[in-house]
Formats: C-alpha cells, structure tokens, sequence
C-alpha cells in the first residue's frame, strides 16, 4: 500500500540519522548518548502522533490499483471549512 507522507518521511528520515550517531566509548558520553537517543525518540513520537491527530481533520480515500490485486493508493485530502 503505497503512500507518501512528506512530513512522515522527513520525521523517518530524521530518526534514522538519530539513530546512525556513533556510540561513545567513554563511560560519561554514553548515559549522554543514552538520554539524548531518549528524548529524541519522545519528541519523534510526538511529533507522529501529532502527525497522525491532524489527519483526522481531513477527507481519506482509498482507491484501489487496478494492475495489483490487494493494493491500494491512500489519498488524504484537507476539508474545506466555510469561511461564514
């Protein structure tokens, strides 16, 4: 099911490069390493689950493909609210 999520992909994007840092071998910078990977991880969520809320403001679609069976294109477009 193929879907693209710019702000997804960079929030992924930023996690992976989180988690490429390399480990300190020193006893003092690895509980520093240690609590920067867990606030990153806790922002990063948060900002999914953000993310995730603010889609629900918004109209879904899902239209099926028609060359593979079983997949589907997820189209999410933003409701137009009146202006009155």
């Amino acid at each position: 099911m193929p879907i693209y999520f710019e702000k997804l992909e960079q929030i992924i994007k930023r996690w992976y490069d989180i988690y490429n840092i390399q480990k300190p071998n020193d006893p003092a910078s690895w509980v520093s390493y240690k609590t920067m990977q867990k606030q990153a991880k806790l922002k990063l969520l948060k900002k999914v689950l953000n993310l995730f809320k603010t889609i629900e403001n918004k109209e879904i679609f899902i239209i099926p493909d028609i060359d593979k069976k079983d997949n589907f294109y997820i189209k999410i477009n933003e409701i137009q609210k009146s202006k009155l």
